[in-house]
């Protein structure tokens, strides 16, 4: 069995808060999209202040939301000064990029301004131009704060010899990656080389998106033969995978519901660390999962096909270029107790 990371004991509470740029403090977990506009305040109320929008591609999965903001602030405009609100945009051109924020804001007055604006799908040369006309942008909106706040700017990126780049060198202040079972590569390509090099030291924040690639959907089970007795691994356990690696400070969760809030980051703040066995399984896993949407067989004899297991061939949003393979071990997923819980705690 593969020895684990250096990994936390403990993980962060949604309570805590990180410093951001000149005078922003955040929270350790940032909410994206949800299905349900109550989970923003249910979120705010767990001790999240960190919140995710985008303004042009997948903006219809982030509409909830902003209808969630608009309706915690339309009756608390007081209280947006105790929210930290990060605006992504894709559009390349930079006067564009700036048009596209601005109408967020006009389209919902309650948000005031953008806390930090974001360029996103960072992966190739020339990044450096949209940056700074982000950074321009929240500079200007920032004289709306009644305290003026120096903004922050962050990037999601889509390779990570960029993303390393932006991080040691602080052309960020915040940057979005992605570390999850079905692309783990950030272990040999980013972890390594600032592990050791914290924010005080200069480094930018980094969050991880994308937590869950590689969860299987509950039909993919019964299918493989895992039932009573093997360990199902839940959306918790996909957080706990992320959170045990202690280079990232954070993740941008998406809990459809106030339900899914709780029983998703709130259960893997309580349940702590994988072992050993059940973080090489969601690894064992995720490569099934591959197999599966390249040929049509996890390559594992009598095992189902996408199809036939209900199975997506990926995870949907940003997809980071240039992945690493998952780590294998001969005979990806074996089907065996893992002696675990059959749930995480």
């Amino acid at each position: 069995m593969r020895k684990l990371p250096p990994t936390r004991t403990t993980f962060p509470s949604s309570k805590e808060r990180l410093p951001l740029g000149q005078g922003l403090s955040v929270s350790p977990y940032c909410l994206g999209w949800v299905i349900d506009p109550r989970t923003v305040a249910a979120a705010i109320e767990f001790g999240i202040n960190f919140f995710f929008l985008s303004t042009d591609l997948h903006a219809v999965w982030y509409r909830n939301t902003l209808e969630g903001l608009r309706r915690y602030l339309r009756g608390r405009p007081a209280k947006r000064q105790d929210l930290v609100i990060s605006v992504v945009s894709y559009v390349e051109h930079t006067g564009f990029f700036e048009a596209s924020l601005a109408e967020l804001l006009q389209g919902a007055p309650e948000l005031k301004y953008v806390d930090v604006a974001v360029v996103a799908g960072v992966g190739a040369h020339g990044h450096m131009a949209r940056l700074e006309t982000a950074r321009r942008f929240a500079q200007e909106h920032a004289s709306k704060r009644r305290e003026p706040t120096p903004p922050a700017v962050g990037a999601s990126f889509h390779n990570r010899r960029f993303a390393l780049s932006a991080i040691l060198w602080r052309e960020v202040d915040i940057a979005f990656i992605r570390y999850n079972p079905a692309h783990p590569g950030a272990r040999q390509q980013l972890f390594p080389f600032f592990e050791r090099r914290g924010t005080a030291q200069g480094r930018s924040l980094v969050y991880n998106f994308d937590n869950s690639a590689g969860k299987l959907p509950d039909a993919a089970w019964a299918r493989l033969g895992r039932g009573h007795g093997y360990w199902i691994p839940e959306h918790a356990d996909y957080y706990r995978y992320a959170l045990m690696r202690p280079e990232l400070d954070g993740l941008l969760i998406s809990p459809g519901t106030p339900q899914q809030l709780h029983s998703g980051i709130a259960r893997a703040i309580e349940a702590g660390p994988l072992d050993a066995e059940q973080h090489s399984s969601l690894e064992e896993i995720a490569l099934a999962q591959r197999r599966w949407a390249a040929t049509g067989s996890p390559g594992a004899e009598g095992s189902p096909s996408p199809s036939d297991a209900g199975a997506r061939p990926g995870p949907r949003g940003d997809r980071a270029a240039g992945g690493s393979p998952a780590p294998t071990r001969k005979g990806a997923v074996r089907r065996r107790r893992t002696g675990g819980p059959r749930r995480a705690r």
